[in-house]
């Protein structure tokens, strides 16, 4: 015996992005981005004291203080994106939001791989 689906039974594409695993999915995704980011944000981060023109000392101390801001701006971004993507089902902004999420983070990752040869990094 099967049960109709109910008459206000959206098709699936229309569910899906209310769908909270495809949040999380989502989340995950932008957490791997985050994790890369901290490396090429810190490789462009020396990259661009190099090309100042910056001793070693000065080198070395941006190059310290990048792992740090960068992993507290890392930390702050996993918090504050979960809670974005999962309030941004309900208004059907989630793929808006990972878009513009993602964009900023593979911003951030090219300019570290285009930062790199520069400084011969």
């Amino acid at each position: 015996m099967s049960h109709p689906l109910p008459k206000d039974s959206a098709p699936f594409l229309q569910r899906l992005p209310t769908n909270l695993p495809i949040a999380y999915t989502l989340w995950l995704i932008s957490l791997g981005l985050a994790v890369a980011d901290f490396f090429f944000g810190r490789i462009f981060a020396v990259a661009l004291a190099q090309l100042a023109g910056l001793g070693y000392w000065q080198v070395s101390f941006i190059d310290r203080l990048s792992v740090l801001l960068f992993g507290l701006a890392g930390a702050v971004l996993v918090i504050l994106t979960e809670h974005w993507y999962r309030t941004g089902l309900a208004k059907r902004l989630l793929w808006s939001r990972f878009v513009k999420i993602s964009a900023w983070q593979v911003g951030l990752i090219l300019a570290g791989m285009l930062a790199a040869p520069l400084t011969g990094s």
